[in-house]
């Protein structure tokens, strides 16, 4: 009000001593008015009690977002019964948000599908981070929400549109995917954004720690029914209470495997959990479902689960060679590219345990199918540090073999692996520039040239001048550098 005034006596003095400008006066009482009303404004804020978070103004358009990307699931009851929650309305919050109003948020939050998804993403992380600052605060809600077994998934939707956004750092819910879908393996744990609301909840959790936030997981993992949550859970749990937890995890991943809930209504995230339990099992060297994943390896059509097979082979080691061969010879199984993880699988102990050995030696004298023969001779270089006692036996048995191989290319290609490992016994041999093919040729392969599968069936000699000066973007497969 003093420089109100102050105007005031400035404008009358004016008026005194020069003639005013016209509308001089409609200034200064626009400017009474002005700090009046500045002034009651001041007052009633400062005097009105603070606005609930859960009450709408009246004065406000409520704004309406758009429904969830998927519908929230419901495990409490271990089933996959989907239940969906309709989008609220929000009410505008003067500062920040509470914990319970930033779950909310993330319950209506749906990430762009087009070029704008990144900067969508951001504030997604953003939601995470302040639930993260608040501490302990943050937990009370937490729990509340976990309690009502309801997620949101913020996984991208395969859509050609999305094109724009590729390879631009989206190494979020898409990387859990995709890493999930490779043979059911762990996930990574630096994923720049969770690939659900759960799951990222579960992450704050463990960065708020102490005893109320291990409570809480841990009764999540009690109640589950979702493979995806026990995996994560089981890397949370362990972070904060290492081994605690390991006969609660294992017992919760044994029981999703056997008796998993009903497949309606699951999302691809469930699937890919599914698998990855398995994973889980070998992490932790449990044997005691070996017999049950044995009855799940091949199913009813032929398909090999891919998932068992890994966490047998990892727990069983070459106590599961039966059990490979079995499954190789097993007729039921069609399609030869599904029997290659398998056959991968047992050519590993080559040299050290006689079924293998007979494996091979199956596998190299069936003229019937030629890949199947490639495979089991390259299957000799596997391994980085080769025991001298196996290398040996593995020479031994190409040795074996070869005097029934009538194929020059097959004889080309065993000569060139046997030299390998010879150069492998030499414990001062430097180490090969360019990697090792035993087709010859690019990767350096040492002595005579053999034909590659490519080469129409043509068998290379030893090199010659016109080889070596040929180009390298020139060469053709089965030609040397």
């Amino acid at each position: 009000m003093k420089t109100v005034l102050a105007m005031i006596l400035a404008a009358g003095a004016t008026q005194r001593g020069v003639a005013p400008r016209e509308g001089a006066m409609k200034t200064v009482l626009a400017m009474i008015l002005a700090a009046g009303v500045g002034s009651a404004a001041t007052y009633v804020i400062s005097k009105s009690p603070p606005t609930k978070v859960t009450e709408a103004s009246p004065d406000v358009t409520p704004k309406v977002k758009s429904k969830p990307e998927r519908a929230l699931i419901t495990n409490k009851s271990k089933t996959s019964k989907v239940e969906t929650v309709e989008p609220k309305s929000e009410t505008p919050v003067a500062g920040g948000l509470s914990a319970e109003a930033i779950i909310e948020e993330l319950i209506q939050f749906k990430p762009a599908a087009d070029k704008g998804r990144n900067a969508s993403l951001r504030r997604l992380v953003h939601h995470f981070e302040s639930l993260n600052d608040m501490g302990p605060a943050a937990l009370p809600a937490i729990k509340v929400f976990l309690a009502k077994n309801q997620d949101v998934e913020f996984l991208r939707e395969n859509n050609p549109s999305n094109e724009g956004d590729r390879g631009r750092g989206d190494r979020g819910g898409q990387g859990w995917a995709t890493l999930l879908g490779g043979g059911g393996r762990l996930p990574e744990a630096d994923s720049l954004y969770p690939a659900s609301l759960r799951l990222g909840l579960f992450e704050v959790a463990r960065q708020v720690g102490g005893t109320e936030a291990e409570t809480i997981l841990a009764g999540v993992l009690s109640q589950t029914a979702r493979g995806i949550e026990v995996v994560h859970l089981a890397r949370v749990l362990d972070e904060m209470a290492p081994g605690k937890y390991r006969d609660s995890i294992l017992t919760a991943a044994k029981e999703l495997l056997s008796s998993p809930p009903p497949a309606e209504g699951s999302s691809k995230l469930d699937e890919m959990g599914r698998n990855s339990l398995f994973s889980l099992l070998a992490k932790y060297q449990d044997k005691s479902f070996a017999d049950k994943a044995q009855e799940m390896l091949v199913s009813t059509d032929g398909r090999v689960n891919n998932s068992a097979l890994s966490y047998l082979t990892e727990t069983l080691k070459e106590q599961s060679l039966p059990l490979l061969y079995k499954v190789y010879k097993d007729p039921s199984i069609t399609n030869a590219f599904a029997k290659a993880p398998v056959i991968s699988a047992a050519l590993s102990y080559v040299g050290q345990h006689p079924q293998a050995d007979a494996m091979f030696k199956e596998m190299v004298l069936d003229e019937k199918n030629p890949a199947s023969r490639w495979m089991a001779v390259g299957s000799l270089m596997r391994g980085e540090e080769l025991a001298p006692e196996t290398i040996k036996a593995r020479q031994q048995l190409l040795a074996s073999v070869k005097t029934d191989i009538k194929d020059e290319r097959m004889t080309g290609m065993m000569d060139r692996v046997s030299q390998e490992l010879e150069r492998r016994l030499d414990p001062n041999a430097p180490p090969r520039e360019g990697g090792f093919s035993i087709f010859g040729g690019r990767g350096g392969g040492g002595g005579t040239s053999g034909g590659a599968p490519s080469d129409g069936g043509q068998t290379g000699g030893k090199r010659n001048s016109n080889d070596q000066n040929k180009k390298k973007s020139g060469n053709q497969p089965g030609q040397p550098n």
